[in-house]
């Protein structure tokens, strides 16, 4: 008998697993990002945020739409707390092309790490250049973008390792991109 691979292309756009897998993924992103305003790492003012790691739970394991719904939901608190109405259609695009690149290289980390790169572009953009919701001087906004990048580094090893997981893959049910 032939065994079956289980393609993460084949999971469905929607289902009540999906959509209670969304609110697990979206809940941990929303939890890391309040936990990550009280614990500073270097100073008062640097502080990791781990908030992405829900959306890109979901973006890997469930796909670009799933992706793309958690990123949205996990961009809510911080849109209302720094007054920058862009940040979640800014995650949920985030969550949208990092579905959309798994589904083609099948790697976690590449398609995480080439997934943010527009963030990174349109965070640069709205701080940096257009002033949203204030202008921040560039170095100041090149120190975000690093934070950024080393915190995209971190949760793009730590999605690769939970990618091989056989218990993550049992929660799943085999409903992954």
């Amino acid at each position: 008998m032939e065994e079956k691979k289980v393609s993460f292309s084949d999971a469905p756009l929607i289902s009540v697993g999906i959509i209670a897998r969304v609110g697990i993924f979206s809940a941990l992103g929303v939890i890391l990002g309040y936990i990550s305003l009280f614990v500073p790492i270097l100073g008062q003012q640097v502080k990791l945020d781990f908030s992405h790691l829900g959306t890109m739970f979901a973006a890997v394991f469930l796909g670009p739409f799933a992706g793309a719904i958690t990123g949205g939901i996990v961009g809510i608190p911080p849109s209302l707390q720094f007054g920058n109405y862009l940040i979640a259609p800014i995650k949920l695009l985030t969550g949208l092309i990092v579905g959309l690149v798994m589904k083609k290289v099948k790697i976690p980390s590449l398609a995480i790490v080439l997934g943010f790169i527009p963030e990174s572009l349109l965070t640069y953009l709205t701080l940096g250049v257009w002033g949203i919701p204030y202008q921040l001087p560039l170095p100041v906004v090149y120190t975000i973008l690093v934070k950024g990048a080393c915190e995209i580094a971190i949760i793009a090893a730590f999605v690769e390792i939970l990618y091989r997981s056989s218990a993550l893959k049992s929660f799943l049910g085999g409903n992954r991109v």
